[in-house]
């Protein structure tokens, strides 16, 4: 895989993690609002589905110049993005044993990235 794929992918990750984010914001939201049109149309939620549209295409992108088994690994760190993301956003909880488990997400993609 070339050097610009992996930026790409990392803007893909992050994206994807920011939209999750977002939809956690359109969950809380959802609750409040009471007209199903503001439902349909909550600022968090288009936000979220706008991220993943663009991180869609990015994937596309990606796959036209990565095969699917070099690319697809760096997804897993959109494993340890989330919670972080939460945690600065959302005041969550992060314990030492989730920060080994991040850390043996990366050794695991760095394995299957290096393994080809």
């Amino acid at each position: 895989m070339k050097y610009p794929s992996y930026i790409a992918l990392a803007g893909f990750v992050t994206l994807l993690a920011i939209g999750q984010v977002f939809f956690k914001q359109a969950a809380v939201a959802l609750h409040l609002e009471r007209s199903v049109l503001g439902k349909l149309f909550l600022v968090p939620f288009c936000g979220a589905v706008s991220l993943y549209v663009v991180a869609t295409v990015i994937w596309l992108c990606i796959l036209r110049t990565a095969s699917l088994s070099e690319a697809y690994p760096f997804v897993a760190i959109s494993f340890a993005l989330v919670p972080f993301f939460s945690w600065f956003v959302f005041n969550d909880q992060i314990s030492a044993r989730y920060i080994v488990g991040v850390a043996l997400i990366f050794v695991g993609v760095m394995l299957t990235v290096s393994a080809r």
